[in-house]
């Protein structure tokens, strides 16, 4: 892999994981110009010496060697990155509450570096996403904090006035739709007021 072609892994890698939103982000986070970068990701010029360094300092978890030399792997997770374990079940009807949970009431676990970025785990009870959720399954959560980055029919953990459900969701006219696999569960609509948070699930560990 060319120098040229790790930047625009990179760059692909902090879109697709939300790090940044688009390219000008990435601009402005690396303090470098958009005829620079754009150059570079063409494959036009070789990378300024000093970006490397700002690339690293405005993502550490991202390896120096690897995007000066091609060694080892682009992510740099050292070994004691931990995310929170939230000590409640998602559940297919809101039986738990999650608003009031804090940072300190929750176990912190190594982060499993082969999902992309993700904010917390769960484990997961009920039947409603069977057959691809199974009881005592946990997924890793990314927090969604802008509407625009909701993924409709992609499975999100809500956290509810009525407690946490796990569900795909769409959207349904100042609601959303909440969709179960199990077809024993019917969907359900939930207003957009009653959720205090969207989170996306982007991996599952099953023991």
């Amino acid at each position: 892999m060319t120098e040229n072609e790790r930047f625009r892994c990179l760059v692909d890698y902090l879109k697709e994981n939300r790090y940044i939103r688009n390219q000008q982000q990435f601009v402005e986070d690396v303090k470098s110009d958009k005829t620079t970068i754009s150059q570079l990701l063409n494959g036009r010029i070789s990378a300024p010496k000093i970006l490397f360094g700002n690339v690293c300092a405005a993502y550490p978890f991202i390896s120096m060697e690897w995007l000066r030399d091609g060694k080892g792997e682009m992510l740099k997770i050292p070994d004691s990155a931990t995310r929170p374990r939230v000590d409640l079940y998602a559940t297919g009807g809101g039986n738990e509450i999650l608003d009031g949970v804090t940072l300190a009431q929750c176990e912190q676990v190594p982060v499993v570096p082969l999902f992309p970025r993700y904010d917390f785990t769960m484990r997961i009870t009920g039947e409603s996403m069977l057959p691809y959720l199974h009881a005592g399954d946990e997924v890793a959560c990314l927090r969604i904090n802008e509407p625009t980055f909701l993924q409709w029919g992609r499975i999100h953990v809500l956290s509810t006035t009525q407690g946490i459900v796990i569900k795909k969701i769409f959207d349904a006219d100042g609601g959303i739709r909440c969709v179960s696999f199990n077809p024993d569960f019917p969907d359900f609509i939930i207003p957009k007021q009653e959720i205090y948070s969207y989170n996306l699930v982007v991996g599952l560990i099953r023991l």
